[in-house]
């Protein structure tokens, strides 16, 4: 309770006993709330209480395919705090996340006037699961993630298996480390992703030439640079087993 959790932290604070006993039975009567920024409104009062109410509001939608869930995923870019809250909220209960990504997928290929946005927070939502999970398989069912857009979503040290990736856009993702094996890539694009000699495309189809546009690329004492040039992306693409057989630019 919110009470246990006040002498809990009381505990190894300087007060009074008297004072101690205030504050932990006033806690559990605090609203939190704060006047809002515009009149007649009001807002928590802190950000942590924002996310953690909201998260378990999506958790539950993310259970549901319909118009409510992408309409909420719409309404505005979603905070990276946020999405993190709502993965850890269904990870907590569930390791095995197909039903969110059916239900994400099916948000990010409705139509929309506010579309991008929805397909942005579907990306940010995917790659917290991603992260909380650590490895996306297949596992005996088809997992398709659809007309997503990862906008500097962070896919670092994640382990995908036998994903298929189709029309979505990796737009400056981090994928240091991260591991596609036997994925495959349709109408997918990378805009200057960031890879390191870590990072795996095994017996992956990802077409090289049309879809990767720059990269940057951290080396093994973290160092990263940024190469556009053709040359020194399919250096770059090679690093990470990509490419082998793309022929250099002749000067």
């Amino acid at each position: 309770t919110v009470k246990d959790i006040a002498e809990m932290a009381l505990s190894d604070v300087n007060l009074g006993p008297s004072q101690k006993v205030i504050v932990t039975e006033r806690m559990p009567s605090m609203a939190f709330l704060r006047r809002g920024d515009s009149e007649g409104s009001v807002a928590f009062e802190h950000e942590i209480f924002f996310d953690y109410f909201l998260a378990r509001r999506f958790a539950d939608r993310l259970g549901v395919k319909g118009v409510v869930t992408t309409m909420m995923l719409g309404r505005s870019a979603m905070p990276e705090s946020l999405s993190d809250e709502i993965a850890r909220s269904i990870v907590d209960i569930d390791r095995q996340v197909f039903a969110q990504v059916e239900v994400l997928t099916s948000a990010s290929t409705s139509v929309g006037l506010k579309q991008a946005q929805v397909r942005e927070n579907c990306g940010r939502l995917f790659g917290s699961l991603s992260q909380h999970c650590k490895a996306v398989s297949s596992d005996g069912k088809q997992i398709v993630v659809r007309q997503m857009i990862f906008p500097g979503s962070n896919l670092s040290s994640v382990h995908f298996s036998g994903v298929a990736f189709i029309d979505c856009e990796f737009r400056r993702t981090n994928i240091a480390n991260t591991k596609f094996i036997s994925c495959a890539f349709e109408g997918t694009v990378f805009e200057a992703p960031l890879v390191s000699p870590g990072t795996t495309f095994d017996k992956s189809d990802l077409d090289v030439e049309n879809s990767v546009i720059g990269l940057r690329v951290a080396d093994v004492d973290g160092a990263i640079r940024t190469v556009f040039g053709p040359s020194e992306v399919k250096a770059g693409l090679r690093l990470v087993g990509l490419g082998g057989e793309l022929e250099d630019d002749v000067a």
